[in-house]
């Protein structure tokens, strides 16, 4: 847990009109990175000012629907507890089982995958095999490893960083150190155009068949973000890999949800 653990001594908070407190708006700018402050269209600076408060505690009620939570619009444990979990960088857009959008799919079965940048751990290529093939297996998608000209690329990043493809161009997320964002990636382009995943560089990453405590296991991460370059939004039910937070699941014997496959095959089709 990062410093919005600091948030749990201050659930109650007294506001003065129109501002809010300097931990309030650390809470804002998480809710506001996974998508939970809907701002109006066509309002000035000072208007969201005065009303960020409002913008708050809206954003806190979204959040806790999302993840059927009571809905109080205010900060308690069980809020802030899930909130400061490390986590996907992607926004939460829980339109899961509505990922059919032609412009979200990869058009050709075959996709290819490569690794880039100057760094990544030993046994690196055999997890992201296994990853890749976990969802293959339900649906007629064939994943290859390849040096050059890939679809899907990978790479280990920390910070603010740029993306693979033009290092000049900065990524729209960014790292945050160990904790916080773990990873993010692209969703199928529509011009069918190379996408990217990034791993942060900075976590203690665990290359193992378990779940260390105090690590985070590089194959689950790595599932989760291929769901996204596979199409799929977040799904806010606890037991499929595309939930938005990191969790300790045994992997031993990992297979995907009831959800997470009929999810990908809503967009693929059943596996032959």
């Amino acid at each position: 847990m990062k410093a919005i653990t600091i948030f749990l001594w201050t659930c109650m908070l007294t506001h003065t009109l129109g501002t809010i407190s300097e931990r309030d708006e650390e809470i804002y700018m998480l809710l506001d990175k996974y998508g939970y402050i809907e701002r109006e269209t066509n309002v000035s600076q000072s208007d969201l000012n005065v009303d960020q408060l409002s913008l708050l505690k809206k954003g806190i009620s979204r959040f806790q629907k999302s993840f059927n939570l009571p809905v109080t619009g205010k900060i308690d444990f069980r809020t802030v507890d899930l909130l400061g979990k490390p986590r996907c960088g992607n926004e939460d857009s829980f339109d899961f089982l509505k990922s059919s959008d032609q412009n979200r799919k990869w058009s050709s079965l075959n996709i290819k995958w490569g690794i880039y940048g100057d760094y990544y751990p030993n046994g690196f290529t055999a997890i992201a095999q296994k990853a890749f093939n976990i969802w293959s297996n339900h649906v007629n998608l064939h994943f290859r490893r390849v040096i050059s000209d890939a679809n899907i690329l990978i790479a280990f990043k920390s910070g603010k960083h740029g993306i693979i493809r033009n290092d000049k161009a900065s990524c729209l997320g960014r790292f945050d150190g160990m904790g916080g964002i773990l990873a993010h990636a692209d969703y199928p382009d529509i011009y069918k155009n190379a996408i990217e995943i990034h791993l942060d560089k900075d976590e203690d990453w665990d290359l193992t068949n378990t779940t260390l405590a105090g690590k985070t296991n590089l194959f689950l991460v790595l599932v989760h973000e291929i769901g996204h370059a596979l199409g799929l939004d977040h799904s806010n039910e606890f037991n499929s890999i595309m939930f938005p937070s990191y969790g300790f699941v045994h992997i031993e014997n990992f297979t995907l949800s009831q959800n997470d496959i009929h999810a990908i095959q809503k967009i693929y089709g059943n596996s032959t």
